[in-house]
C-alpha cells in the first residue's frame, strides 16, 4: 500500500506568493522612493530661494571689499556668512559703522 504524504497547503511566509508580488512592492518602493527624492529637492530648491531674498551677496561684497582683502582671512569668514543665509547678510547690510561690522565677522570666526 503506498504510503501518504501529507502535503501543507499553508502558504510559507518565506517564500513568495507570486513573484509578481515581488515585482510590485518594489515598483512601490520605487516610487515613494521618487517621491521623497522629489520632495528633498523641492525642499533644497525653497531653502535656495529663501537666502537669495533680502541684500545680495554683491552688495555685502561691495563693502567687504571696501574693509578687508581677499588676503585675510577675516574675508573668507564673512563670505561664507553672506552665502549661508540671507539673515547674516540683512545684519550686514543694516550695521551703522565698519567698525560694527569688523567686529561681527570676528565673532563668527570663534
Amino acid at each position: 500500500m503506498p504510503s501518504e504524504t501529507s502535503i501543507s497547503l499553508e502558504e510559507d511566509e518565506d517564500f513568495p506568493r507570486n513573484t509578481n508580488d515581488e515585482a510590485e512592492g518594489s515598483k512601490k518602493k520605487q516610487k515613494k522612493g521618487k517621491k521623497e527624492q522629489t520632495q528633498e529637492e523641492m525642499n533644497r530648491i525653497m531653502n535656495v530661494l529663501e537666502n537669495f531674498e533680502g541684500p545680495s551677496v554683491k552688495e555685502c561684497m561691495k563693502i567687504l571689499k571696501r574693509l578687508l582683502t581677499y588676503e585675510d582671512p577675516l574675508y573668507y569668514v564673512a563670505i561664507n556668512a553672506f552665502c549661508k543665509k540671507k539673515e547674516y547678510r540683512e545684519v550686514w547690510m543694516e550695521m551703522e559703522s565698519d567698525e560694527e561690522r569688523m567686529g561681527w565677522i570676528q565673532s563668527l570666526r570663534r
